[in-house]
Parts: C-alpha cells; structure tokens; sequence
C-alpha cells in the first residue's frame, strides 16, 4: 500500500491533457488532498507566486512555455516548492536538467498511479488504497477491487494514469 500525508496537499497539476488531469484530480481528491490545475507554464507560474502550493506536478511538454524553463523560472524567483516532473519525455539529457535544478522526482509517462501517490505524499502511517479508481460505469478499466500496485504483497499490477493495467 501507498502512505498518504496526515494532513492534506495543496497539489498543483501542470498539465494540458484534461484526461489526465481529471485522473490525477480524482486520485489524489480521494485520498484528501486539493488539487488545483493549470494547462500553460504561464499559469503554473501565476499560481505558485499567489498561492501557497505543497507539491508541483509538473509535465514538460505545454503549449506556452517548456517544462523545463517553469521550473528555472521557479529557482531563479527562488520558490522552493518540491516539483514532480510527470511528463513523457525520457530523454537523458532532460532528466539531468530537471535534476539539476532540484526536482524531487522524475516520472515518465505512463506511470502507475500509486508511484504517483507515493511520491506526492512522501511517508506516513496510513495507506491510500482505497483512493485509487474503481471499476464501474465511470471508469471500467480501474481494477475490481480498486486497488493499484503495492509495495508488497498483491503482484498484481495497478493502473496507469489514464486508467489502463499495465
């Protein structure tokens, strides 16, 4: 199983796929943080300069700005909010960008929402299986049970961010 926070993140989702998002939203919504989107780099900036945010997820590839220039701009201005980069790109030199400039973790698309989970609410003592979608009319392809991969007994996998079994 997955720890979730004891208390709730304020989670930012930089991404311009709204399927995505709304995966990301209901996942993390479920297992008690506010998540909050924006689809430009300019917006993601505009945010984390009003508003106090806990977690960045931060996709590279948006229709303004590239991923990787938001998050100089993030250190340049000097917010040290934790990013999460959740993008497709896999390119090593990319990484080693996004390394360099302090990112906490580094997720290539497709991801399995439970390694998502774990590295948006670090540890703790609860889990956050029952925040994972379940099968039914709004989402048939979540697992029965609703339960993704875990760290330990259940071998079966969970899904990825847009719901399918990998």
């Amino acid at each position: 199983m997955i720890a979730i926070a004891p208390e709730p993140r304020d989670v930012l989702v930089v991404e311009d796929d709204a399927l995505i998002v709304a995966f990301i939203r209901t996942a993390l919504t479920k297992a008690g943080h506010r998540v909050r989107s924006a689809t430009t780099g300019t917006a993601a900036l505009d945010r984390v300069r009003r508003k106090h945010v806990d977690v960045v997820l931060l996709d590279l590839s948006l229709p303004d700005i590239d991923g990787l220039e938001v998050l100089r701009t993030l250190r340049a201005e000097r917010h040290d909010v934790p990013v999460v980069v959740l993008t497709a790109r896999s390119d090593p030199a990319d990484r080693a960008v996004a390394e360099a400039l302090g990112v906490r973790d580094y997720l290539v698309k497709p991801v399995a929402l439970a390694d998502l989970c774990r590295v948006v609410v670090g540890s703790s003592s609860r889990t956050c299986g029952d925040a994972l979608p379940r099968a039914g009319a709004d989402n048939p392809s979540a697992p029965a049970d609703g339960r993704g991969r875990s760290g330990g007994g259940d071998p079966r996998p969970g899904p990825d961010l847009l719901g399918r079994h990998r």
